[in-house]
């Protein structure tokens, strides 16, 4: 591994450089002597220099991106779908209703055959869990519904014209 004797006239250049707007790689070329990116990038974050990201309009230009392209980007839509509708304040009403069925035993102290869904704070000790009865895997009915969902009518590759 090489090291870069930094100077105080090539520190000066490198501050100057950096505040024009030039790539660490081209510092780096023009510092030469065994520079690299990563060292002259090193260095801008000891020297903690900071430079706006602001792209000027000859470089947007030289780029290719339109004033149009830089507002803020748009709601994107699926085609003949309704936007979602924003959720309302507090527990939906499944969640609710699960909530008032848990039988609400502690984590530490359940069987295999109950519930495991999670009803309180995990910062506070013994976590309570919904304990009611389980007919396979983890959780019971209610639980199962809200924590497993399907795939939904259509998969992203349907929904782009590929094959699924």
């Amino acid at each position: 591994m090489t090291t870069v004797n930094w100077t105080g006239e090539r520190i000066d250049l490198l501050t100057s450089l950096w505040l024009d707007g030039v790539s660490a790689q081209m510092i780096a070329r023009q510092l030469g002597d065994g520079a690299t990116r990563s060292a002259v990038l090193g260095k801008v974050h000891r020297l903690q220099l900071v430079r706006t990201r602001t792209v000027t309009p000859a470089r947007r230009a030289r780029l290719g991106i339109l004033r149009s392209d830089m507002v803020r980007p748009r709601e994107t839509r699926v085609a003949g779908q309704a936007p979602c509708a924003k959720s309302p304040a507090g527990p939906s009403a499944p969640a609710r209703i699960v909530r008032e069925l848990a039988s609400q035993t502690s984590l530490l102290r359940a069987r295999r055959d109950q519930c495991r869904w999670p009803c309180g704070d995990p910062g506070q000790g013994d976590l309570p869990i919904c304990g009611r009865a389980v007919s396979r895997g983890a959780y019971c009915p209610d639980h199962a519904a809200l924590g497993y969902q399907g795939r939904g009518p259509k998969s992203l590759f349907a929904l782009l014209g590929l094959t699924d």
